[in-house]
């Protein structure tokens, strides 16, 4: 073959590698790949066939939606401005971007945007829930407690008592009504909050201990008993300050946590106030407790947790008037306000350390297991037989485990919300392994649970 053919041969080729490259980043490649939900790849093609044409605003919008659906909403919010009223959805898909960043303000301005535009009104009853979160969410960022978390502990639902140890000048939480629901007893033990199921209805509930038997059980104001459900109660050493959970529609979503104080002049209690962030989010926070003795407090909360498991938080107790700075940056109260971030003495962390601080004064045993209601184990020469003891032991261990597989989980989050797509895309089977293996170890700490109840209990 003479030089002349060679070159020809060789232009052919180069010419076939170009029409393939071509067909490779092809708009209809790229459009299947959206299609199917693969937005990895998809935001692959978008980007090189954007790059070729940057005025493009089909292609601008699909790289938008593609970075959207990977979780970049800061990147895909300045190609969807560029889209300009070419695609009303625009409007809407930026709400949810600012939704996702916590810019409340630019979510609502969106979502209202898109509602004045669209011909559709088949997203309207979710917009309008988007925009009522936007403006509690803004509303709750004004004032946002300044909570220094010790540490966590993640259990079964069932098991949620064993996470709280008070003092005994703290009165006491007890499994009440055949274990459905939880009561408080002050101090004394002349007096016990609960919750009752009321015609439809879960309402608290107070009544007071005459000699050897209980007073018929009253019914707190509508003030306390305002929503469909209230539950959780604990009061303060004055005996006038109530905690207590509540599904009320003003709250920010699920069960959360609110206070109110007993009024001696008007023989009630004022209206009851929502907490706020970060004790309060979208999912289910409940059984705020405090130890004034030990100056600690406890809360439970399913925000980053499976349907059946709960974490619940000990926290250094201060003033619940002491706030974050009012010139804070935005981000970081938005980091504090989700308890992304943990502040603990003068600098934040970012993942909790187990038993990392503990109260200068220290009252109670190291550890308790609750056997049944009114019997609390604290040594090991409690347990009447060996099984008993031999599991318990087995469950401290497991415990431990447990704890140091929380704290893999929680780097391996920390580290994936800082990764690139591509990282994230390996990282992912190392989080749900993870994951997997701490609901399998949460599943034996409840069955030793039960075993060691069953046992001692013969």
């Amino acid at each position: 073959m003479n030089h002349s053919s060679k070159s020809f041969v060789s232009l052919i080729l180069l010419l076939v590698g170009v029409a393939h490259m071509a067909m490779a980043q092809s708009p209809e490649r790229a459009n299947r790949l959206f299609e199917a939900g693969k937005y990895e790849e998809a935001l692959q093609q978008y980007q090189l066939l954007l790059r070729r044409n940057p005025r493009n605003v089909l292609y601008a919008y699909r790289t938008a939606r593609c970075l959207q659906e990977n979780g970049q909403w800061e990147e895909a919010l300045p190609l969807f401005a560029k889209t300009g009223k070419k695609y009303v959805l625009t409007y809407f898909f930026m709400g949810e971007c600012y939704q996702a960043l916590w810019r409340s303000e630019e979510a609502i301005e969106a979502f209202n945007t898109y509602l004045d535009e669209a011909n559709n009104h088949d997203r309207d009853a979710y917009i309008h829930e988007q925009i009522t979160l936007a403006e509690k969410r803004q509303r709750f960022l004004k004032r946002v407690a300044d909570l220094s978390i010790i540490d966590s502990v993640r259990l079964h639902r069932n098991g949620l008592l064993t996470a709280y140890t008070l003092s005994q000048e703290s009165g006491r939480l007890e499994h009440f009504l055949n274990d459905s629901t939880i009561a408080y007893r002050n101090q004394r033990g002349d007096q016990r909050y609960f919750s009752v199921s009321d015609n439809g209805l879960q309402l608290l509930f107070r009544q007071n201990r005459l000699l050897d038997d209980w007073a018929a059980a009253e019914p707190l104001p509508e003030s306390i008993n305002r929503a469909t459900a209230q539950a959780y109660p604990f009061v303060l050493s004055d005996g006038v300050t109530l905690y207590f959970a509540s599904q009320s529609e003003d709250g920010l979503g699920g069960w959360d946590i609110y206070m109110s104080r007993y009024n001696s002049v008007t023989n009630t209690y004022m209206t009851a106030e929502n907490i706020g962030y970060p004790f309060n989010s979208e999912g289910n926070d409940y059984l705020y407790a405090v130890d004034e003795l030990r100056g600690i407090g406890y809360f439970a909360s399913d925000r980053f947790c499976s349907s059946d498991s709960v974490t619940v938080y000990r926290f250094v107790l201060t003033d619940p008037a002491e706030y974050l700075p009012r010139d804070m940056v935005h981000d970081s109260v938005v980091a504090y306000a989700r308890l992304q971030v943990f502040h603990h003495g003068e600098e934040p962390i970012y993942q909790l350390s187990v038993q990392s601080v503990e109260p200068s004064v220290t009252t109670e045993p190291a550890w308790q297991f609750v056997l049944s209601d009114g019997v609390v184990y604290t040594a090991l020469t409690d347990f009447r037989t060996d099984v008993g003891r031999n599991l318990f032991e087995q469950y401290q261990a497991l415990q431990h485990e447990l704890l140091q597989t929380e704290k893999e989980l929680a780097e391996l989050r920390a580290a994936y919300r800082k990764a690139t797509p591509a990282e994230r895309k390996t990282m992912s089977s190392s989080i749900l392994a993870t994951e997997q293996k701490l609901e399998q170890q949460q599943e034996r700490c409840h069955r030793l649970e039960n075993q060691i109840r069953q046992v001692e209990s013969v």
